[in-house]
C-alpha cells in the first residue's frame, strides 16, 4: 500500500490499473493480480480514512486509479525550493539559497520507501539523489558566497565522505 501510494502522490494524475500492477510486481505479475490489487487498493482507504482523509478519495474505475486529493511529495516541494533558492542565489542573496538548500536537503534525508527496490523506487531514488546532490552544492556555494569557507569544506567534505565518486 505505501507503494501504491506514494506512486499515485508523486505521478499526480490518473494511472492504468495495468501500470500500478507494473510498479507492484513487475515481472512477477500472477493470473490474480487484479483481486491482489483490489486488496491494496482497500487497505489505502483504510489508511486514509484513519488519517482523516475521506478513504472515497482514492477512486478506481475500470481501468484506471486515480488519488483525488490536494497533496504534494517530499520531492515537488524540495523541487520546487532548490530552484527558488538557486533563483535567490543568482539574484545575490545568499543567505536565503543557504536556507533554501537546507530545507531542500532536510526534506530529501529519509531513505524513501527503505523495503522496496523495485525499478520505479529506483528511478525516485535516484531523482533524490540528484537533488540531494544540487542542495549540498547550493549549501557550499552559498556558504563561500557569505565569506564560510570552514563550514563550506565541512559540508563538501561531508557530502564526499558519503559519495566518494562524485567528481562536482
Amino acid at each position: 500500500p505505501q507503494l501504491v501510494l506514494a506512486y499515485l502522490v508523486i505521478a499526480g494524475r490518473s494511472v492504468a490499473r495495468d501500470e500500478v500492477a507494473d510498479v507492484l510486481w513487475g515481472d512477477d505479475l500472477s493470473d490474480h493480480w487484479p483481486g491482489a490489487l483490489r486488496g491494496v487498493l482497500s487497505k489505502i482507504r483504510a489508511v486514509l480514512d484513519r488519517a482523516s482523509f475521506d478513504g472515497a478519495a482514492l477512486r478506481s474505475e475500470d481501468t484506471s486509479i486515480r488519488l483525488d486529493l490536494a497533496v504534494s511529495s517530499d520531492l515537488d516541494v524540495a523541487e520546487a525550493t532548490l530552484a527558488a533558492g538557486e533563483a535567490t542565489f543568482e539574484s545575490g542573496d545568499h543567505g536565503q539559497a543557504l536556507a533554501a538548500g537546507e530545507d531542500a536537503a532536510a526534506a530529501l534525508s529519509p531513505r524513501f520507501l527503505p523495503h522496496d527496490d523495485g525499478e520505479w523506487t529506483e528511478r525516485q531514488r535516484y531523482r533524490i539523489e540528484s537533488l540531494a546532490r544540487r542542495a549540498a552544492q547550493l549549501q557550499v556555494r552559498a556558504l563561500l558566497a557569505l565569506h564560510r569557507p570552514g563550514d563550506a569544506a565541512d559540508l563538501a567534505h561531508r557530502y564526499t565522505e558519503q559519495h566518494p565518486f562524485d567528481e562536482g
